[in-house]
């Protein structure tokens, strides 16, 4: 995350434990789709229409294969994310 999105990191209680929404993305077609399928994809925003009502949000991406070629400053910066205190002491737990 902090690679990706640095300000927003630094913004983030990560002393608690992540949700992971694969579920969700199964749901709606993605999460067993082939990798050809989805390469392309490039989500920004989520909107729902039920009933005369629409909700939705904006958000920034980040893909891999962007970064390719700087695959050691992504792999340093997954090291340090499991090296924090809130991290280590949760899968210490079992969590």
């Amino acid at each position: 995350m902090a690679f990706f999105f640095a300000d927003l990191c630094a913004q983030i209680d990560w002393s608690g434990r992540p949700r992971f929404r694969d579920k969700e993305l199964a749901g709606i077609g993605f999460g067993d789709a082939p990798d050809g399928m989805v390469a392309g994809w490039r989500p920004h925003a989520f909107r729902n229409q039920i009933l005369g009502t629409v909700m939705g949000i904006s958000f920034a991406t980040a893909k891999l294969v962007d970064y390719a070629d700087r695959s050691d400053a992504l792999l340093a910066s997954h090291k340090q994310a499991f090296m924090d205190k809130g991290w280590k002491k949760g899968l210490e737990k079992g969590a």
